[in-house]
């Protein structure tokens, strides 16, 4: 099949397994309505940047980014990065 013996889910690997890369479908004007407490820029400048982490690891198909758009309202609501400390327990 022509799939190089890397260990990770590249290109061709989604496209041999059926899983395409969905971020070029996922538009600031479909997602700002899932975040109504989130301005609309928040949206616009800051999906570009969640999108493409999700492409440099290689995990951009339809069910990890649903994911990953559901679990950032549980931590902002208004769609901006948040500083999360380490806690440290003695």
């Amino acid at each position: 099949m022509g799939l190089a013996l890397h260990g990770q889910a590249g290109p061709n690997t989604f496209a041999a397994l059926e899983a395409p890369n969905i971020t070029s479908n996922v538009t600031a004007d479909l997602v700002a309505p899932l975040f109504p407490s989130a301005p609309r820029v928040n949206v616009q400048f800051q999906l570009p940047l969640v999108l493409k982490a999700l492409l440099d690891a290689t995990v951009a198909d339809k069910s990890i980014v649903l994911m990953a758009l559901a679990t950032i309202p549980a931590e902002t609501a208004v769609f901006v990065p948040i500083v999360v400390w380490a806690l440290v327990f003695h």
